[in-house]
């Protein structure tokens, strides 16, 4: 999610707390995870952080690598059934509304390789092939 602010970055954190499990991890040291996302960037200056998101059996990593984009990682080999892959889609579709914004799913290191596109805005998800 490119073009993201503080404010997105707050949201964001208070829709995956109050949604789903968490984990949010210093040094992969667990920890209660901050309000304020300045302050974990502030954090992360120093020491690596980690965020990690439980739908289902799937885990979704936040690194915090820039306040200008929420960045999620997946590993692709724990989606193993259709029902893992709805549930990360649903995950997807109700970040996008939580936040307002459009969520992008993509390949690994491939930003402009869009798979999936969900838009608050409009009715139906876009879900895109190579």
């Amino acid at each position: 999610m490119p073009g993201t602010t503080l404010e997105d970055w707050r949201r964001f954190l208070r829709f995956a707390r109050d949604s789903y499990p968490i984990e949010f991890l210093v040094e992969l040291v667990p920890r209660e995870m901050p309000d304020d996302p300045a302050t974990i960037f502030q954090l992360g200056q120093h020491d690596p952080v980690l965020l990690r998101i439980f739908v289902g059996g799937v885990q979704l990593n936040s690194y915090f690598f820039t306040t200008t984009e929420i960045d999620l990682d997946l590993d692709p080999t724990e989606v193993e059934t259709p029902a893992d892959a709805s549930r990360v889609l649903r995950f997807l579709k109700e970040l996008g509304d939580a936040l307002n914004r459009t969520v992008l799913m993509t390949y690994d290191g491939a930003p402009d390789l869009v798979v999936y596109r969900y838009d608050p805005h409009t009715p139906e998800p876009v879900y895109l092939t190579r």
